[in-house]
């Protein structure tokens, strides 16, 4: 993960910061348990399963994946701390 390439090649990065990934609402269930041992935040843009899940699931995800988007609750199981955010049009 680019986070811990970071870490390694800039040492002197503030341990206590929290990184942020923003439009995350397609990740995965092994990526929130990493976020969860790297102390990184997702923030779901949850509108866009209303807009676009059809879609995603027609077309780009399937409909297994498209059935998780914007996992919250994985992010609850996990211990994860998460934000919902809307991007004005």
């Amino acid at each position: 993960m680019v986070l811990m390439r970071s870490r390694r090649q800039w040492p002197l990065i503030r341990p206590e910061a929290r990184p942020l990934i923003i439009h995350a609402q397609m990740t995965r269930k092994d990526q929130i348990d990493r976020m969860a041992q790297l102390g990184v935040t997702p923030s779901f843009f949850s509108a866009h399963t209303y807009y676009w899940g059809d879609r995603h699931a027609a077309i780009f995800m399937g409909p297994e994946r498209a059935a998780n988007m914007s996992p919250a609750r994985w992010a609850l199981d996990a211990g994860v701390r998460f934000s919902s955010h809307l991007t004005p049009q």
